[in-house]
């Protein structure tokens, strides 16, 4: 799953860059965060660093952080499994479903895990990107 993570951690690069140019949609992502919610929009690209970023993203994915992310994404956090898995109603990718044995913790096909993992990443940047134009 090493894909997914570095996807991921593009993500964060990307966020980094637009957040020290001054897009201020993407600062107000930042300021989610409890360490810069205090910071003015116009302080945030001198604070801002990229475990910020990576926590941002983590957080929008549906992780508790970038810690709990990269376990879960790698495989070696099997308690908590973040709420990716269930963004929004109907968003379940059956056929990985099936293929990994209904069993997320002990997939009788890895790589199946691997590939349902990389699409709702895709897809949940997909909507972002959207709803960011929109």
């Amino acid at each position: 799953m090493a894909g997914v993570v570095s996807d991921l951690k593009a993500q964060a690069r990307i966020l980094h860059r637009q957040i020290l140019n001054g897009t201020t949609l993407d600062a107000g992502r930042a300021k989610r965060l409890e360490a810069l919610c205090d910071c003015e929009l116009s302080a945030l690209p001198a604070r801002v660093r990229r475990r910020h970023c990576l926590t941002v993203i983590a957080n929008e994915f549906g992780f508790r952080g970038w810690t709990h992310a990269a376990a879960v994404l790698q495989g070696t956090e099997s308690n908590d499994f973040g709420i990716l898995l269930y963004p929004e109603p109907g968003g379940a990718q059956w056929n990985d479903w099936e293929l990994i044995g209904r069993d997320w913790v002990r997939p009788r096909l890895p790589a199946a895990r691997v590939r349902l993992y990389g699409k709702l990443v895709r897809h949940r940047a997909e909507q972002r990107a959207v709803s960011a134009v929109a």
